[in-house]
């Protein structure tokens, strides 16, 4: 085990990586406006979905997204595990191929994975979930193969600090996204698989355009490399069941239960659809925090490290502080336009306050991820949301009612995960010393 701040030899600094922090600035503002293309491609994608189609049609497919979502964020992982371990073969001299290689093939063997036990799924969800639209089961495989490999791709941009890839890959993505889900829509024969449909080919073209621009992300897949643990995959995987739980759960849990009618659960499954809008946006936005706190942690610049801690964890609160004001308001005005819901009808300010709670916390939940996984620390990682797991099940079974345990459970859980991470940050730094464990 080293330490941070121990002595090391001298490592060359590239110029996205020094420590005035410009590499950072310049690289979050890339990811931040290619977000904001595909947010806002998302937006304008759920409003023709719920004006063009049925109101069980628009239902199905609104969930479908939230399925999608929830089936592809343990892909964070392996994007996140690539870009340090490819940021630490950098740092230490060495050529980054093998570990791309290597985390590549895991990633889409696990997508493999994924993507059977959906269309395993798929009758159950066709019945019970998508309104026999089975079109919607039989394209869940796709959108887990397409979305994978772009979570490889970002992973790969990220560790080599090539962010403008990630800001092509997101605005190609989304105007796609968008362009063909018009066309779709006021063809005059949409429907909620063609939809679905429309979103997969327009992912796919994000990750031609990303490649083109970072084409070393596609090498030879290989299971095993020297030096590549499944340690920090497992663990990682096995911490991310709490925040895809709490992140996506909440809205088949109440519709699967039979515990509200339908127009609730419309206009919740539409106001948690939105509400997560910006967490994707956050967590991408961070991204390039990781590889510079990888960076500072393996060569030992303490300063650094500590500087960009700071700075990240002040702009995570500031948003989420703001999200949560800003969400609350407006939401009452988003999601009768988003909805297929009676008018008039409309979730309390205090229950849209709530879902956006989670959200923020998540936002800084990130940023204490980033620092953790910096210092390779992915035991204290999982074990926080080990916690965050606990605290979500206690919730969805106390006695209350069930539209409230649905919405307050995923920031009860998220709280409760920050809460150890920042413990276990504080316990790791007391004295000024960040234990760095091997990759």
């Amino acid at each position: 085990m080293t330490t941070l701040g121990d002595e090391r030899p001298a490592v060359p600094v590239p110029g996205q990586f020094r420590a005035s922090g410009r590499g950072l600035a310049r690289g979050s503002l890339l990811i931040a406006v290619g977000l904001g293309a595909t947010g806002t491609a998302t937006l304008a994608m759920l409003f023709i979905v719920d004006h063009k189609l049925a109101a069980t049609s628009a239902g199905a497919f609104n969930l479908w997204w939230v399925i999608t979502t929830l089936l592809i964020t343990p892909f964070g992982v392996f994007e996140a595990y690539l870009a340090r371990l490819i940021v630490a073969e950098q740092a230490a001299g060495r050529e980054p191929r093998p570990v791309i290689a290597t985390l590549l093939g895991r990633t889409w063997m696990v997508a493999a994975g994924i993507s059977v036990a959906a269309l395993c799924a798929g009758p159950w969800l066709t019945r019970y979930e998508f309104g026999g639209d089975a079109g919607l089961a039989w394209l869940l495989p796709l959108w887990v193969m397409v979305t994978a490999s772009q979570a490889a791709q970002r992973g790969v941009a990220t560790g080599k600090a090539k962010f403008p890839a990630i800001a092509v890959q997101l605005t190609v993505d989304g105007l796609l996204r968008v362009g063909i889900t018009a066309a779709i829509a006021f063809s005059g024969h949409a429907t909620a698989d063609r939809l679905a449909l429309g979103t997969c080919i327009a992912a796919a073209g994000g990750l031609v355009a990303g490649g083109l621009m970072c084409p070393a992300w596609l090498v030879r897949p290989t299971l095993r490399a020297t030096g590549v643990s499944w340690g920090p995959v497992v663990l990682l995987l096995g911490g991310s069941v709490c925040p895809v739980l709490a992140g996506y759960a909440p809205a088949p849990w109440l519709k699967a239960a039979g515990h509200a009618n339908p127009t609730t659960i419309i206009a919740f499954t539409a106001a948690v659809t939105l509400s997560r809008i910006p967490t994707q946006f956050v967590s991408a936005a961070f991204g390039p925090l990781l590889s510079h706190l990888t960076h500072a942690a393996e060569t030992g610049d303490l300063a650094t490290y500590h500087r960009l801690r700071r700075l990240a964890d002040q702009a995570a609160a500031g948003l989420g502080a703001g999200f949560v004001l800003v969400f609350a308001v407006l939401g009452v005005w988003l999601l009768p336009r988003f909805t297929h819901t009676p008018k008039g009808y409309q979730l309390s300010i205090g229950m849209l306050a709530v879902l956006a709670l989670a959200s923020a916390l998540m936002f800084v939940a990130v940023v204490q991820q980033a620092g953790m996984a910096a210092t390779a620390r992915w035991g204290a990682i999982a074990g926080a949301w080990g916690i965050g797991l606990v605290a979500l099940v206690v919730i969805f079974v106390l006695p209350v009612s069930a539209l409230w345990r649905a919405a307050a459970a995923p920031a009860v859980a998220i709280a409760a995960a920050l809460v150890a991470m920042a413990y276990g940050s504080w316990r790791a730094e007391a004295g000024g010393r960040i234990a760095a464990q091997p990759v």
